[in-house]
Formats: C-alpha cells, structure tokens, sequence
C-alpha cells in the first residue's frame, strides 16, 4: 500500500471511531494528510457527517462537499464536524442537494459545519443552501458553534473565530453560537433567503450565554412574510456580558439588530437599513435589558430606528445615533425607564422623531428636524428633558418645548407602539 493510500485509510479509521456511522453510510470524499492538515482531493458527496481529526485543519482546496440522503433514510447532523476539542476549517465549501423535509432534534439537527465543545476557527469558507427546500422545521445553520453548559456561566469556554466566510440560503440560522463559548464572528457576509412564509430565519445568533464580537458582517435577507413571528439580522437572546456588535451592514430585516434579556452590550458604528419593525431594538421579552451601550449607528428606511420596548429596558445609553428618513427615529415605550438618550440627531422620519411613551428617562441634546408629524413628542411627560432642538428642515434650529403635542398620543404612538413582535431563537 502506498503512502497515499494509508495516510487514507488512516484518516477513515480515525473518524469511524469518533462516531459510528449509520446504515448506509457512503461518501466518496478523499484527503491527503500532511502533518495536521488534511486536504480535500476533490469535488465529493456525502450521506454522513465527515468528522475532523483532534487538532486537524481541513483544508477544502476551494472544493465542496454536498450531503445527501443515504439509501433508505434522510441525512442526520452536520456535513462537517469537529471530532475532538481543536479543529480548523477554511477554504472549504459545504452544501446539501435534495434533502428530505424530515424534522430532528439535538444531535440529528441539521448544519453545513458544526464545532461542538471545540476550539479553533472557521475561516475563508462557504456555507450554501443548508436547507430542507421550504420547510419549517427549527434547524439547518449554516455554521453553528457550541459548548456546554448553555446556562450562563463558563466552567471551560471554548473559543472559535468564524471570519471570511459566506453563508447564505440556510434554512433557519447563518451563524449560530451558544452556551459556554466566546467566539469571534467577524468579515462574514450572510444572506438569509429574504421574505419567506414557512420559517422565521435569523442572520447571526448569539446566546445561551455565549461571549464575543460580532463585527463587521454584511447581513441581509431575514424576513418572515407573515410576520406574526420576527427574523432577525443580529440576534443576541440571553447573551453574556460585554458582547460586542460593532461595523455591521444590516438590511432587510424584521428586526436588524435585536437585543433581549442582555445586558452591557456594546452596539456601535453599524447601518441598519430595511427593517420591517425597528433597526435596533431592545428588548425585555425574556429578560432583562440593562447597561445596553447603543451608540454611533447610522439607521434609516425601517419602521422604527431604535426602539426600547419594556420595564426591564433599565439604565442603557442611547447616543451619537443617526436616525434618519425612517417612519420613528427613536421610540421609547412599554414602561421602558432610567435610560438616556443623549446627542441623538432623528431628521426627516415620516412620523415623528423621537417618540417618549415611558417615564423617569433622560432626553437630552438630541436634535429632531423636518419629521412628519412631531419632531419630539414627550408623551408621558415624566422625564429629565433638555437641551433638544427641533427646526423645520428651513428654519433655525430651536429649543423643542417639553412636549411637542401631548393630545396626538392616540394614533401617532399607538401606531409605533404596535410593533412588539416575538422572536424565534434556535437553541
């Protein structure tokens, strides 16, 4: 046997003892291994999860791996997985081809590439089409990273770079980290399959727990037509401390950015286009929302710019945003208290500026110019308010009175208001 063959034979070996296959298992997938490395020879399909090495890199050679349904049964898991604590991906492609639309759960949920309690990175690598055609059912992440315990705390966090990647056409999650990790999803572009009736997609989740940074991603594509549930672009669902969400483009969102039962997150310098309810949004629905940090984004063309929804939205700063040429600029409401919003410029919104349904905030040196209906409207009146300006988009600027119009609260803030949709996380 040459040295081709049992370096091979080798690698086939390795992987049957992290997990036994299943009936019918079957790939023509081939590598050469050098070192820690293992390259794919070619184009190859598989009908079972491909599992790397501990501490291997697999090298795609630009090539791609397709899972399809083994004889008999339907394709169960990940195309590719880590088969110890360390593995690399990069320059890899993964796609699925005529999966059948059969639910599963845990272990049998389906992924393009899945790190489970790994360390190591996912890098320069493309993740099509992981999808059951339309379907419903609540899996099919593109690339998905996680790590017991998925309760907060953080006995022995893995940590994974997911950088350079392009996922698109999933069917339920692009990225997805949860539980005891702290990952850094960086330079992906990720597109969902836009307004869809059968399923609410995010872009990229982080929860569970999970720590990290998600910067610098170009989102899109995450809508769900009947909207009595919501996508998201950026999902952080009970996230860690600290998470960091900087230099995203977001558009065509349900939700751009949407922040719940997450506290002291950092949510700076990104662009929020097309989002059917807000750009950036936080919100109590499962938990508390405290010491947010939403500062230096640019938001325009969605129904609301930000919005704060909830008494357990308590004590961020809202600031230094841009909210222009939205239907609301900024909307504060559903019992939302002792935030601030300060240095805010709202201009040109349908509507009105910057909407205050909710008592004891500070509303402070923001500027409202040329919207709709009001620029400012201090609805409940019970707020720390100076300093702000309004002006038609002609005139002068002009210190705004404490409330613009208390009596237009029935149809210009019920129609804001309104908007309190429910998220969908994968978990």
């Amino acid at each position: 046997m040459n040295k081709k063959l049992l370096l091979l034979a080798t690698f086939v070996l390795m992987a049957a003892l992290f997990m036994p296959a299943p009936a019918y298992a079957a790939t023509d997938c081939t590598f050469t291994t050098s070192g820690k490395t293992m390259r794919l020879v070619a184009d190859c399909m598989t009908d079972s999860t491909i599992f790397i090495p501990n501490g291997f890199t697999l090298d795609g050679r630009g090539h791609t791996i397709t899972g399809v349904d083994p004889a008999g049964d339907h394709f169960r898991g990940a195309v590719v997985q880590n088969g110890g604590a360390v593995a690399h991906v990069k320059n890899l492609t993964v796609t699925v081809a005529g999966l059948s639309d059969v639910c599963d759960d845990g272990v049998d949920r389906l992924r393009g590439i899945l790190f489970e309690g790994a360390s190591g990175s996912i890098k320069t690598s493309t993740v099509l089409n992981i999808n059951q055609g339309p379907s419903g059912c609540q899996e099919g992440n593109g690339i998905e990273v996680r790590n017991a315990p998925f309760d907060g705390t953080h006995p022995a966090t893995k940590s994974v770079k997911v950088e350079n990647n392009v996922v698109s056409a999933y069917q339920k999650t692009g990225i997805l980290a949860l539980g005891d990790v702290s990952v850094n999803i960086e330079d992906n572009t990720v597109t969902g399959l836009g307004p869809v009736n059968y399923i609410a997609q995010n872009g990229i989740q982080l929860g569970s727990g999970a720590q990290g940074r998600i910067d610098n991603n170009t989102v899109s594509g995450n809508q769900y037509q009947p909207q009595t549930f919501a996508s998201s672009g950026i999902l952080l669902f009970l996230g860690a401390n600290n998470v960091k969400v900087i230099g995203n483009d977001v558009d065509a969102s349900d939700v751009g950015i949407w922040v719940i039962a997450t506290n002291s997150a950092l949510v700076t310098q990104n662009q929020v286009t097309g989002a059917v309810w807000d750009g950036i949004a936080l919100d109590d629905q499962a938990g508390n929302v405290q010491n947010n940090r939403v500062e230096k984004n640019k938001l325009s063309n969605n129904a609301t710019g930000i919005g704060l929804y909830g008494s357990g939205v308590t004590q961020s700063l809202i600031k230094n945003n841009q909210a222009d040429s939205n239907d609301y600029g900024l909307f504060v409401g559903f019992g939302a208290m002792f935030n601030t919003l300060q240095d805010n410029k709202a201009n040109n919104n349908t509507e009105e500026g910057i909407t205050i349904d909710a008592d004891s905030n500070t509303i402070l040196k923001n500027r409202a110019f040329g919207n709709g209906v009001l620029d400012i409207n201090n609805v409940s009146g019970a707020n720390t308010y100076s300093q702000n300006q309004c002006a038609t988009s002609s005139g002068p600027p002009v210190d705004c009175p404490e409330a613009d119009n208390l009596s237009l609260f029935s149809a210009q803030v019920a129609k804001a208001a309104a908007a309190r949709p429910a998220p969908t996380p994968q978990d």
